[in-house]
C-alpha cells in the first residue's frame, strides 16, 4: 500500500537529558497546525460504485472484472459496489480525516474492445464537512485479445492521480463515535487531473493514446450516469493510550518505568515528528513550550518517526533528586516537536514506592486528588441562519489550571428524533466550533465536557431559533 502522506526526515533528539529537551522545545514556536484527532484509524473500508455507467454490467462496456481485483479490494454484484479495505489514517474531532485503503479494482470491456482501467490504493483527504479529494494509483490499457484479460498491455500509468473532488457534502453525512467514523453518500465530480490523465499524452514520444472509454467519464449534468458515484467510508479508530509499569526503585538507580503506548500516529500529518514521553507531577500536562514547564519533568524519552503500528515501548529513569514525595506523578505523552496539537496528549498516573527510593522511612500516603466541577459557557461566535453555517464558542473554566480535554456538542431540532454530534478539543479552556448547516426551526445545543485529572464532567445547554435566510 502506498504511503498515506510523504514521510519527513526527523532530526536526532536527546531523550535522556530533560534540560536539553526543554531547551530544544523552548526555542521552537508553538503552532496550532491542526486540530486534535479522535483516533488513529486501525481498520475500515471504502465502498464506491465508481459510476453508474461503469457498473451497469452491460455488454460492450468496461464492466467490473472481479477476477482482476487485488485483495483486500472486492466487488459485490448485488450492490454493484467496489470495496477497498485495510484502512489507515487519522480522524479528528471536527470530523476531518486523512485515510488510505488498500486493494485494486479493474473495469474491463471483455468481448468488445478489451480496454481496461485499474484503480489502486485509494487515499482520501476530508475536511470537517466531508469535502476534499480522493486519489488513486491509476493505469489503463487494452488487452491483446478482447476475450482474455491481460493488464500487461499498459498504455499509461501506474500514476497517483486525484480522481474525484468531493463537494457539496455536509457534516450531516458523517457519524462519529469514540471508536468509529463513517461518511455516507459523499458526492463530487471527476477531478481535472483524472480527466487529463485519461486523455493520454499526445506530446510523448511515442504518443500515449487516450483510454478507449474516456468519453464515458465526464462531468455533464445531462449524463448523470457518467458522473462519479457517491463514496462511503467506514472506519474504526483507537485513541492513544499508555500503560506504565514500575520495573525498579532504589536510592542509587532511581525510579525506572516501562511505558507502553498504543493508538499513536507519529508523523502522519504535517508538523508531526514523533511523540515525547515524560514523567511529571499529576494534574495536567506542563507547558512543554517553555523551559520552566520542562523543568517539571523528572524524566523523558523521545519516540521518533511514524510509529507505523501505532505502538511503542520505552523506558523512563528518574533520579531520586528529581522527585518530590509530597506529590503524585503521571506519565504524559505529547506531539513532537513543538506540541503543535493535542492529539497525542495522554496522562497515566504512577504509584511510587518512596521508601524503596530512600525518600521516606515509612510509606507516604498517596495525596487525595479532589476534582472540582468546572463551568461550561456557550456563546455564539456566529449565529446560524437556515442554510448557512454558524460558529459556537465553548468555554470551560474552573479553579485549577485551564481545563483540557474534549467537548461533545449535540444539536437537536425540535420535532425530530435525529441529532447531530460534533467533537472538539479545548485549547486553554476554550474552543470555537464550526457548525454544519442547520434547517430552520428551534434547536437545542448541548455541550458536554468529558473532564480530566483535575475536573469532573460538566455540561451546558443553549436554545436558539434558526431563522430563514434573508
Amino acid at each position: 500500500m502506498s504511503t498515506l502522506l510523504s514521510r519527513r526526515r526527523v532530526g536526532r533528539a536527546s531523550a535522556t537529558a530533560v534540560a536539553l529537551l526543554g531547551a530544544s522545545l523552548a526555542l521552537l514556536p508553538v503552532s496550532p497546525a491542526h486540530a486534535a484527532q479522535t483516533g488513529t484509524v486501525n481498520a475500515g473500508t471504502a465502498a464506491w460504485g465508481i459510476s453508474t455507467y461503469l457498473n451497469a454490467n452491460s455488454p460492450g462496456r468496461p464492466n467490473p472484472y472481479p477476477a482482476g481485483y487485488v485483495a483486500p479490494a472486492s466487488y459485490d454484484a448485488t450492490s454493484k459496489l467496489s470495496t477497498w479495505g485495510n484502512a489507515t489514517g487519522t480522524v479528528k474531532p471536527d470530523g476531518s480525516a486523512t485515510l488510505a485503503v488498500a486493494g485494486s479494482s479493474i473495469n474491463w470491456a471483455n468481448a468488445s474492445s478489451g480496454h481496461w482501467l485499474r484503480l489502486t490504493d485509494l487515499e482520501a483527504t476530508l475536511d470537517a464537512t466531508g469535502n476534499g479529494t480522493v486519489s488513486a494509483v491509476v493505469s489503463y490499457g487494452v488487452s491483446a485479445s478482447p476475450t482474455t484479460f491481460d493488464e500487461n498491455t499498459v498504455q499509461r500509468g501506474p500514476q497517483r492521480v486525484v480522481v474525484v473532488a468531493l463537494a457539496g457534502n455536509t457534516a450531516g453525512d458523517r457519524t462519529l463515535t469514540s471508536t468509529t467514523a463513517t461518511w455516507t453518500g459523499l458526492e463530487g465530480a471527476w477531478d481535472p487531473a483524472f480527466l487529463t490523465f485519461l486523455s493520454g499524452d499526445a506530446t510523448a514520444d511515442p504518443a500515449v493514446p487516450a483510454w478507449g472509454y474516456k468519453s464515458t467519464v465526464v462531468n455533464d449534468p445531462t449524463k448523470p450516469e457518467r458522473a462519479p458515484s457517491p463514496f462511503t467510508f467506514s472506519l474504526s479508530t483507537v485513541a492513544p493510550a499508555t500503560t506504565a509499569t514500575v520495573t525498579g526503585a532504589n536510592p542509587t538507580a532511581g525510579l525506572t518505568l516501562k511505558v507502553d503506548g498504543t493508538g499513536f500516529r507519529g508523523n502522519t500529518l504535517p508538523g508531526d515528528a514523533g511523540v515525547y514521553v515524560g514523567l511529571a507531577p499529576s494534574g495536567g500536562l506542563p507547558d512543554v513550550s517553555t523551559m520552566a514547564g520542562m523543568d517539571s519533568f523528572a524524566a523523558s524519552a523521545y519516540i521518533p518517526g511514524a510509529i507505523p503500528t501505532g505502538s511503542f515501548t520505552t523506558t523512563l529513569t528518574a533520579a531520586p533528586a528529581k522527585l518530590d514525595k509530597t506529590k503524585t506523578y503521571s506519565v504524559y505523552t505529547w506531539q513532537s516537536h513543538t506540541h503543535s496539537n493535542t492529539s497525542q496528549d495522554t496522562e497515566r498516573p504512577v504509584s511510587i514506592d518512596w521508601v524503596a527510593l530512600g525518600l521516606a522511612t515509612t510509606p507516604v500516603p498517596t495525596p487525595s486528588v479532589t476534582k472540582s466541577t468546572p463551568t461550561v459557557t456557550l456563546d455564539w461566535a456566529k449565529k446560524p441562519v437556515a442554510g448557512k453555517k454558524g460558529k459556537l464558542a465553548v468555554a470551560v473554566a474552573g479553579a485549577a489550571a485551564a481545563p483540557t480535554g474534549q467537548v461533545t456538542l449535540t444539536l437537536r431540532r425540535e420535532g425530530t428524533a435525529k441529532a447531530k454530534t460534533l467533537q472538539a478539543t479545548l485549547v486553554n479552556g476554550s474552543v470555537v466550533v464550526k457548525l454544519p448547516k442547520l434547517k430552520q426551526g428551534k434547536w437545542t445545543v448541548t455541550a458536554a465536557y468529558a473532564g480530566n485529572a483535575s475536573y469532573t464532567a460538566a455540561s451546558a445547554e443553549l436554545k436558539t431559533k434558526v431563522k430563514p435566510k434573508k
